[in-house]
């Protein structure tokens, strides 16, 4: 029995190092974990957030969705942390500025 779920869930810790989508997101998002077991679920934990991803994308027609620095959480993790940014974590989405297109003054007459 015990060699069976060995066999089983072998391929999972394998995956888990040999993803390159799982290697970037620890890296750039400097993850450790305690144990391979912990990793293992982490790393289906990121899985499932990326195939959320990729299904919202589809949805919306061009890449609006990412993943996050949160893509390795639990539900109940996510609010336990308050959402609170690492320190160093700097937006990467553009920011546009819209003050200038607005009009000093309109002419209700015309509108």
């Amino acid at each position: 029995m015990f060699c069976a779920l060995t066999w089983v869930l072998l391929p999972v810790a394998v995956a888990a190092i040999s993803d390159p989508g799982w290697e970037a997101f620890k890296q750039k998002f400097q993850k450790s974990y305690s144990n391979t077991d912990e990793e293992s679920a982490r790393y289906q934990l990121f899985k499932a957030t990326q195939e959320r991803v990729d299904r919202l994308n589809k949805l919306n027609g061009e890449p609006a969705f990412g993943i996050t620095w949160m893509a390795d959480r639990h539900e109940q993790e996510k609010y336990k942390r308050g959402f609170r940014m690492p320190k160093d974590f700097e937006p990467v989405a553009p920011v546009r500025n819209f003050s200038d297109a607005t009009a000093k003054a309109v002419d209700w007459r015309l509108t």
